[in-house]
């Protein structure tokens, strides 16, 4: 019979897990177009709902001819019928007729916490600006309600916001990596109502001024932007990231990044306005934010042999080998992997060639990591080996790799720590005397037939007695053809 602690401990590890089980069925994602016909003073909307769960990735809302973005908004909701908690999480894009007229929303896929929805199209008809009726038999109380009801009046909170381009480092090494953000800063202690302005226009534009020419790219691709609280001298503030990408220039030349302007809306709030007012609260209009310009200096490296061809960065070496005791013309796998900080796309390998080893083209892989401000990984060379003499090989003897570490300012070798041992009998003879053997077979194919005298006087009087027996023998014919 169980206890009374096992019963209790099974009832809560039930109960557990049924709850966990019902909580992800009950997760659905919804997608809602706004309504079919709207005035040009109203807002056309998309949400996404997530019952049970919060919209944690968005790939973002579509581009709809005629309408433009005003702006998202979230919400949340908790509801409880019957002891069962059900809570939504959504966010809605605005969008702001730019003109009358029906505009088509195609068909168009979103994708929500990594599930991609299809959303069908729909037309939406833009007519003329709405006229509210403010007529209220209680005008003489609500006075904002009477006929004679004046517009409202706007003023404008001072926003405490920024626009900036930064860069990890001021100065970098040909080659060497620095980190670039492109970033809008918010106060926390900011009173003006802020949102965004058409940014998949204003981000693409931008982007083409600020990114540097003549530099290898790793982009930290940007698909939803996050909120980060940072401090500035002392000053707390919300980082909105809206590009971000680390770059490694290919020559000397300074990078210069111009100033950049960025527009956001900021919206007037109503002065005065009553409970029951039926007026807008809000009056939106245009701010353009300009970014400081920047130089980042790019140094020349140091005299070297190698100084056009090395990577630069910071590396370790992990190298392994299947086989270290072995016979000639028996084959081993070698693996070269380098390890750490830099541009390990732009990572090259060529080992040294003789004939004590052969060596084949290798399998190469590349793992790249974009974390915080820098670009980590690795890239692996994997090679296929067969020795030709035996002794011992040293694969540092192959395999040198130098490259140029910033930190320090010097070049740097990773050298394998690897020995082979070879036994058996030389291949390098038994390959030349099969290639010789193969030289001379194949001049005999090449050679024809007829037997020809190496003496140049046998050869002259061979034609004198040819000639002679081919007269004869046509004068004895011309005899037989008189008789």
């Amino acid at each position: 019979m169980l206890t009374t602690t096992e019963n209790i401990i099974k009832y809560l590890l039930f109960s557990v897990f049924f709850l966990l089980g019902t909580q992800i069925e009950a997760q659905e994602v919804k997608v809602e177009l706004g309504k079919s016909e709207v005035a040009m003073n109203e807002l056309f909307t998309i949400t996404v709902s997530v019952e049970n769960g919060q919209v944690r990735n968005l790939s973002g809302f579509p581009e709809i001819s005629g309408l433009i973005k005003r702006g998202t908004s979230r919400s949340s909701s908790t509801t409880i019928v019957n002891g069962q908690i059900s809570r939504t999480s959504s966010i809605t894009q605005n969008y702001m007729p730019q003109k009358q007229g029906s505009f088509r929303i195609p068909d168009f896929t979103i994708e929500v916490n990594g599930e991609t929805i299809r959303v069908p199209g729909k037309t939406v008809k833009v007519g003329p600006e709405k006229q509210q009726q403010y007529y209220d038999p209680f005008g003489d109380i609500f006075s904002d309600r009477s006929p004679n009801r004046q517009e409202p009046e706007f003023i404008e909170l001072e926003d405490d916001a920024f626009v900036a381009v930064t860069t990890d480092k001021d100065e970098v090494f040909v080659g060497e990596g620095f980190h670039m953000r492109f970033s809008f800063y918010v106060a926390l202690a900011n009173k003006a109502p802020l949102s965004w302005h058409e940014m998949d226009k204003q981000l693409s534009e931008i982007q083409k001024m600020i990114k540097p020419e003549n530099s290898w790219e790793e982009n930290f691709d940007i698909r939803q932007i996050q909120e980060d609280r940072v401090s500035i001298n002392g000053k707390p503030y919300y980082r909105y990231d809206l590009f971000e990408a680390t770059f490694y220039p290919l020559t000397e030349e300074d990078i210069s990044i111009p100033s950049v302007e960025f527009d956001m809306q900021k919206s007037k709030i109503a002065k005065n306005r009553g409970f029951f007012s039926m007026g807008p609260s809000r009056k939106a209009e245009i701010k353009t934010y300009k970014s400081k310009p920047k130089t980042i200096k790019v140094k020349p490296l140091p005299d070297h042999p190698l100084k056009d061809q090395v990577s630069v960065g910071v590396f370790r070496l992990n190298e392994n080998v299947n086989r270290t005791e072995l016979k000639t013309g028996e084959s081993f796998k070698y693996t070269f992997k380098i390890k750490g900080e830099g541009n390990i796309a732009g990572i090259k390998v060529n080992p040294k060639k003789d004939k004590k080893l052969d060596l084949f083209d290798p399998d190469e892989s590349r793992n790249i990591i974009r974390r915080g401000n820098s670009v980590i990984g690795d890239a692996t060379f994997s090679y296929f080996g067969i020795p030709q003499l035996p002794g011992d090989i040293k694969m540092k003897d192959y395999f040198s790799w130098v490259y140029f570490n910033p930190v320090t300012a010097k070049y740097d070798t990773l050298k394998s720590d690897v020995i082979i041992n070879v036994t058996g009998e030389s291949l390098v003879d038994k390959e030349i005397s099969s290639k010789a053997l193969d030289s001379f077979y194949d001049l005999i194919g090449k050679s024809d037939n007829d037997l020809k005298s190496i003496n140049g006087i046998e050869s002259y009087y061979t034609y004198i007695f040819n000639g002679l027996i081919f007269l004869m023998l046509a004068l004895a014919g011309w005899f037989m053809f008189k008789s």
